[in-house]
């Protein structure tokens, strides 16, 4: 993983795949630091934004020291999704 600051209220993670970002992703968002106002996962990326109080530094340790998950999403589950166009 590698940090990159994204101005001054935002760190961007980067990953090597999305199956990266999915696994670390999970245990960030189940148990968010407070003054972590959202997270924003992406293709190979997560983009944490925070309020002045968690700063910079504790919002990387946070990114850093939280441990990725195992992983446990099913890859090419169909979902169907019911419309109806009347």
């Amino acid at each position: 993983m590698r940090i990159l600051e994204f101005g001054s209220g935002a760190l961007l993670a980067e990953f090597g795949s999305l199956a990266e970002v999915l696994a670390h992703y999970r245990p960030l968002a189940a148990a968010p630091l407070p003054g972590v106002v959202d997270l924003v996962p992406a293709a190979r990326t997560i983009l944490a934004t925070f309020d002045a109080p968690a700063g910079a530094a504790e919002v990387r340790r946070w990114l850093e020291g939280t441990p990725p998950d195992g992983g446990g999403h099913a890859a090419g589950a169909e979902l169907v999704i019911e419309v109806d166009y009347s």
